[in-house]
């Protein structure tokens, strides 16, 4: 899958669960943190756990789809704009294997 879109400025959002007892989940979301960091792609994180983040959470379930499945991924449009689901560790690790990872996220910036 290419990444035809303009991804400069955008944030990497992860939806997490620190508290996810499901440890195909667990392992997912600790492999996905150690690749972003190991390409040096920054991301930001959700714990959908944290009651104060509850209602954010519920928005990126609303918009993915998908319910209690972490890690979930999204990209955060410039100044906190449009909120796009890219999809769950199956894509993110596709895309690492067919080495289209890097491509996809470029452009992706740090939250501010």
């Amino acid at each position: 899958m290419a990444n035809t879109s303009d991804n400069s400025g955008k944030i990497l959002l992860i939806l997490i669960s620190k508290g996810v007892t499901d440890r195909k989940q667990a392992t997912e979301q600790a492999r996905a943190f150690q690749l972003f960091e190991a390409k040096g792609i920054p991301c930001t994180t959700v714990d959908g756990m944290d009651p104060a983040q509850r209602e954010r959470r519920n928005e990126l379930f609303a918009i993915s789809g998908i319910r209690a499945n972490y890690p979930q991924f999204f990209f955060v449009g410039k100044d906190g704009g449009e909120t796009t689901f890219i999809g769950t560790w199956d894509m993110i690790e596709g895309l690492n294997e067919t080495g289209q990872l890097d491509s996809f996220m470029e452009g992706v910036s740090a939250s501010s």
